[in-house]
């Protein structure tokens, strides 16, 4: 079972010291997301981020043991990411979020851990896929014309797995040290 890194489950008892791992074509490092994407995020022909929920977002930050400021910095810092991105967006996130998001050109209701959510996109059209978990509609992504996935909010790199698992490429980043050093040890061995 692929672990997941969510507000609602316990942290993995994971270890620090990955702050940056490169293999293969592909990435993961530290990242604060409120200060935008890094030029490595420039490889990637699509973007998916199952982004924090309100409720959660200081759980995380106090996992990471960092300040990543407000849960309204975060808000905006995804908006400008989706302002800039030349390639298609897909994001998982609550309506809190949602509101402060440019909008959006299709929807598709999925399974996020357990919970039915709604799955945003920008520059693609996913009403029509026939996926009805996360992890279904990252199958399906992989599966089809992207090669690179980006995903700035990765927790334990499920995209990147699924990713790699279909001889594709992913960049990945997190504030969390541990979920770094999670991807390096079990999915960039």
């Amino acid at each position: 079972m692929i672990p997941i890194h969510s507000f609602r489950s316990e942290e993995l008892a994971q270890r620090t010291g990955t702050t940056r791992v490169e293999r293969d074509g592909c990435l993961a490092f530290v990242h604060d997301v409120r200060y935008g994407l890094t030029d490595e995020y420039d490889r990637c022909d699509l973007i998916y981020s199952e982004v924090s929920w309100m409720k959660g977002y200081e759980i995380f930050k106090g996992r990471a043991k960092k300040d990543s400021g407000s849960f309204k910095e975060y808000q905006v810092a995804i908006s400008r990411i989706i302002s800039r991105m030349t390639c298609p967006v897909i994001l998982i996130c609550g309506k809190q979020t949602l509101k402060s998001l440019p909008f959006y050109q299709s929807e598709l209701r999925v399974k996020l851990n357990g919970f039915w959510e709604m799955a945003y996109a920008w520059g693609i059209d996913i009403s029509g896929i026939s996926a009805k978990t996360n992890e279904e509609l990252l199958y399906y992504l992989a599966g089809g014309a992207y090669n690179t996935v980006g995903d700035f909010s990765c927790g334990y790199g499920l995209a990147g797995r699924i990713f790699k698992g279909r001889g594709k490429r992913f960049v990945m980043s997190d504030i969390n040290e541990k979920c770094i050093t999670y991807i390096a040890e079990n999915i960039l061995t």
